[in-house]
């Protein structure tokens, strides 16, 4: 996968991760966290090591996140 694409994976995810958090009024890290766990990981570290440009490499992992955050804010209306 090209850099420019894992940069755009990176700030896109960045953007939604902000989006939530001013929505649901709660701290990045909490939403990593939650995100994290809906995803079945033990916390929000792979969100974070995701944020910093490492795109997943299951794409289980990528569709479930797409949904978990589009469940959770106005990105799909």
């Amino acid at each position: 996968m090209s850099r420019q694409t894992a940069d755009l994976f990176a700030h896109t995810l960045t953007e939604a991760i902000y989006h939530i958090r001013h929505r649901e009024q709660k701290s990045v890290r909490m939403v990593q966290d939650e995100l994290g766990y809906a995803l079945g990981k033990k916390g929000g570290a792979s969100i974070e090591h995701w944020r910093k440009g490492h795109v997943p490499a299951r794409l289980a992992d990528v569709e479930r996140l797409a949904r978990e955050i589009v469940a959770r804010s106005d990105l799909g209306s």
